[in-house]
């Protein structure tokens, strides 16, 4: 469990079920953390650098499964795959 205020900014906690094969692009959150927690099936999460260019390799990979919880913070551009 996150102690309190271990991740500032975090203003919402939101569910999403992705089928296979969806994909949300790389985005980013001028002001928020995010937390991803996997309930169920499998995925990859990227993560840039504050300030990659779209080309820039993604500075972290994460194999997603059940279980998997990931964050990013304000700014760092992200994407799903499901």
């Amino acid at each position: 469990y996150l102690k309190y205020d271990e991740v500032p900014g975090v203003t919402n906690c939101s569910t999403a079920n992705l089928p296979a094969g969806f994909r949300i692009e790389r985005h980013v959150h001028p002001s928020k953390y995010e937390i991803f927690l996997v309930g169920a099936g499998s995925g990859v999460f990227k993560v840039w650098p504050v300030g990659a260019g779209e080309s820039d390799e993604p500075r972290e990979v994460f194999e997603l499964r059940t279980g998997v919880c990931c964050t990013v913070g304000p700014e760092e551009p992200h994407e799903i795959q499901a």
